[in-house]
Parts: structure tokens; sequence; C-alpha cells
């Protein structure tokens, strides 16, 4: 099964087809981002990551963030940990009654819906439409988490 890496993209084949690599990062980027001498923080892991990338929880919520993700969403470190996705990319149904997720437009949002496809069947998502940010993204599932990649168009 040929795989893409989650970072750099680039397509690899995991060997003899092992179903138990859910992470999808290449052999070449797992190197540049953690060495067996260093311990790093979930922050400092994610800042090696040099496109916007979110880690969002079950509940669709901000768990962690890399820098790159920080600059392009914008506003202050503690204003996006915890944040429900819509609010942080600042979907205009996020402000309606009930707020992100509650509304009847979030059923076909594309950033609520990846994730929470994702989170449910492990199933990565590859360069999904993300009208809200006028982006791409993509998600892959890391243990508890999904992590979702904000990408140029």
């Amino acid at each position: 099964m040929k795989r893409t890496c989650l970072i750099c993209h680039a397509v690899f084949e995991s060997a003899d087809d092992d179903p138990t690599i859910a992470q999808g990062i290449c052999l070449q980027c797992s190197e540049g981002i953690v060495t067996p001498a260093s311990a790093v923080t979930l922050g400092e892991f994610l800042d090696q990551i040099s496109v916007p990338v979110l880690l969002m929880d079950d509940d669709v919520r901000v768990a962690g963030f890399n820098q790159a993700a920080h600059t392009l969403l914008g506003g202050q470190h503690h204003e996006l940990s915890g944040r429900l996705a819509g609010e942080v990319i600042a979907c205009e149904n996020a402000g309606l009654p009930g707020g992100c997720g509650q509304t009847g437009n979030c059923r076909g949002c594309a950033i609520r819906h990846a994730i929470t496809s994702t989170y449910q069947t492990g199933e990565r998502r590859r360069n999904v439409a993300a009208k809200q940010l006028g982006k791409l993204i993509s998600t892959e599932k890391v243990g508890g988490f999904v992590l979702l990649r904000i990408d140029e168009r």
C-alpha cells in the first residue's frame, strides 16, 4: 500500500503493507523531527513541521498547534488552545446561537466533517477544500487526536 507522508507529502510504501502503521510520516521526516537523544514537548515537536498544523481532540477542540498555525490563524497563544475549530478559523457560524458544531450549517462543514470522520474511523483525509479557510486541509489520526494540516490551494 502506498502512503503519503503527512509532513512532506512524499510517497512511500510501508514494509509488508503493515496495517499497524498509522501515522503516515516518512523515515526522513521522522528522523528530522525526533531523535532518540531528544526529549521535546508537544509544542516543540509541532513547531518542527513547517506547514500549519492543529492537533484536535474528539470534541473538535484545539489540543495543540505549531507556530505556523498560530501565525496563519492569528491570536494569542492562549486564544487557540481549547477552542473549537470554528472559533479559531473565525467561521461565521461559530458566532450564531449554539456556536461551532451546533448550527444547521455545521453539518456541511468540511473541517468538522474531516476531523470527526478521521477521529471515528481512523481514515485519513487529503486535500479537502475548506471554504472557511480558503485552503486545503488534510487529517491523520495520531493516538487519541487528529492532526489537521492546513495547505495552500
